[in-house]
């Protein structure tokens, strides 16, 4: 078969595939547009994924490999455009309703130099967020809309500023490291990008307020995003098998960040008497609404290298925690956690992306990558036995949500 046969051919494979995986997300949206379960949710995720694949290999065989390549300059020229029009302030500046302005208008508001804010507009209209009205005349769409939520433009910060430098000097620290895998807080990618002085991820950032900030807006992103694999645990289901009364605890989740997650699980669980903690840095806690009657939850200030100051909990919760740290940290965490249960009545859920042997959906995979910058790593349920057994404890269960690689792990003190 010749190469442009193939090429025809593999394309109206791919079509025929994107239809028809389109067609079946589009009537599981219309199933589910008035109700939708964690099951219904599940199902709508996996059938995401799937379009989303396929859509993104028919994209790179119409492309070729040769514009593959040229993609890379694309996507980091795109980011940085959208960064610096969101650190302009363009996003605010725009109409909120829908009506235009003109680069001219939106150049006088800002005091910045018009032909500046065109190129950088120019990309940014042909591959979104914003839409080009016409000649240096600009609108907003529900793409750019989203930036005015504090905690998607402090994703965009985060994921350019911090790790877009560590993504950018991964070659570098590997090789100069003899490409081992990151093991240290304090020396990986991150630190050799920003040149911290010895100090970790955590420990840098924490020393800009403004960084600070928006690393707390885009963890809350990412709490809303995926809030419903919250319930791939039952709570509900295995709280109510205990006599409780106001004063048992039920659930402390550390690193709880502003108690998002700690509500939703008071939420699922009406009928529970007793309380519910979220624990986390002393400045992130302070001044948090905790709530009335029901839905009362108590935020507290925790250090989880140092200890978990609540003890006999019923259930203690790890989200997005564990993923963050190198394994020798993880069981320092986890020992910590140990010795705050109580061997006949606490278990541990671990909240986390779980790595599939083969397989991997590109949101882990990247997320990986990620976490290696500073030393941390996305874990296989082998792995994550490792940690827990190294810290006293044994791994019970794992619950999933089909459709996704994110997972929720039981353990129990051994």
């Amino acid at each position: 078969m010749q190469e442009g046969q193939a090429e025809v051919v593999e394309l109206e494979r791919a079509l025929r595939l994107i239809s028809s995986s389109g067609q079946h997300y589009l009537d599981l949206l219309k199933r589910n547009a008035s109700h939708q379960s964690r099951e219904s949710s599940e199902e709508i995720a996996e059938a995401k994924e799937l379009l989303l694949s396929q859509t993104h290999s028919f994209m790179q065989t119409v492309g070729g490999p040769f514009r593959m390549v040229f993609k890379h300059g694309e996507n980091l020229a795109y980011t940085g455009a959208v960064r610096a029009l969101l650190e302009m302030g363009v996003f605010n500046a725009l109409p909120s309703d829908g009506s235009s302005m003109t680069a001219a208008e939106l150049a006088k508001r800002l005091s910045v130099d018009k032909e500046l804010l065109v190129r950088l507009m120019r990309i940014a209209t042909a591959l979104g967020p914003f839409h080009e009205a016409g000649p240096e005349e600009y609108q907003h769409t529900a793409f750019s809309k989203i930036y005015l939520q504090p905690e998607l433009a402090g994703m965009l910060k985060i994921l350019n500023d911090e790790h877009g430098p560590a993504y950018t000097h991964l070659h570098a620290h590997l090789s100069a490291h003899n490409w081992r895998n990151p093991t240290s807080a304090t020396s990986n990618p991150y630190t050799h990008a920003h040149r911290t002085g010895g100090k970790d991820f955590w420990a840098h950032v924490s020393q800009f307020p403004a960084r600070v900030r928006a690393f707390d807006d885009a963890m809350g992103a990412h709490t809303r995003a995926s809030a419903w694999t919250v319930e791939t645990y039952p709570f509900a289901g295995e709280l109510s098998q205990f006599e409780t009364d106001d004063e048992t605890v039920l659930f402390v989740d550390i690193g709880g960040g502003k108690g998002h997650v700690t509500r939703h699980v008071r939420g699922l669980c009406k009928a529970v008497r007793g309380k519910m903690v979220f624990l986390d840095r002393k400045e992130v806690v302070e001044g948090v609404n905790a709530g009335e009657g029901e839905w009362a939850v108590e935020g507290r200030a925790c250090d989880f290298f140092a200890g978990v100051p609540v003890k006999g909990a019923l259930i203690y919760y790890l989200r997005r925690v564990l993923h963050d740290w190198p394994d020798e940290d993880c069981v320092k965490i986890l020992k910590n956690v140990a010795a705050a249960m109580d061997k006949e009545r606490s278990r541990l859920v671990i909240c986390e992306l779980v790595v599939p042997p083969v397989g991997a959906a590109a949101e882990t995979c990247w997320t990986d990558i990620t976490m290696m910058t500073f030393s941390g790593t996305e874990r296989t349920e082998k792995q994550f036995e490792k940690l827990l057994a190294a810290a006293g404890m044994k791994l019970v269960k794992v619950y999933t949500a089909h459709g996704t690689n994110y997972g929720a792990i039981e353990a129990h003190l051994q």
